[in-house]
């Protein structure tokens, strides 16, 4: 998780000073903004945008979001764009009024449908998860997560789809034996865009 601290290392480093900060309360602002939004794009899109528009430091405002937005971006397993696309979308964000929608949307594009396409496959996975007559820690274990996985309003930050996705596969991998878990498996390698070799 990235702390305030975080932030303000990252923009100590890129103007090569100490004390650098106008505003702490300004970063503080920015990083709790993500608790209002539900889906990990419109989280890191929140705190980007709430560095841009709160300028919290002296200098290299932008930068910094940019930096912070980069690492979120890494610790959720989201794609990242690329240098001069994100030097845009924060030049963006500084000179308007864009919401928090219009934001994400520019910059992960249709990512609600990717959201209901991965609701709908986990959805299928859990059905065969529980199909089976397995009853042990490990299967208790996955469903506990799949039920939380299930919860899109419980997701947070710093507890990602993709953490959760391969925490069940792990469970599970161990019972590929199965019909129903091998096919439960290969959706969720789905949703974090990788492939089950049979």
């Amino acid at each position: 998780m990235i702390t305030i601290d975080d932030i303000i290392d990252i923009n100590e480093g890129l103007l090569g000073r100490e004390n650098t900060v106008l505003n702490k309360s300004g970063i503080g602002s920015a990083l709790s903004s993500y608790s209002y939004y539900k889906t990990k794009q419109e989280q890191a899109c929140s705190i980007l945008r709430g560095i841009v528009k709160n300028h919290p430091f002296q200098d290299a405002n932008k930068r910094t979001a940019s930096l912070t937005f980069i690492l979120i971006c890494k610790n959720l397993g989201l794609s990242i764009p690329s240098d001069s696309d994100l030097i845009e979308y924060t030049v963006k964000i500084a000179e308007s009024k864009m919401g928090i929608e219009e934001i994400t949307k520019m910059i992960f594009g249709d990512y609600k449908k990717q959201l209901n396409v991965n609701e709908n496959i986990i959805k299928q996975a859990s059905l065969l998860i529980n199909k089976t007559d397995i009853e042990d820690y490990n299967i208790r274990q996955a469903k506990k997560l799949i039920a939380q996985l299930s919860k899109k309003a419980d997701w947070y930050y710093d507890v990602s789809q993709h953490a959760l996705c391969q925490n069940i596969i792990r469970l599970l991998e161990n019972y590929t034996w199965n019909s129903n878990i091998r096919e439960a498996l290969r959706l969720f390698l789905e949703v974090i865009k990788k492939e089950i070799i049979a």
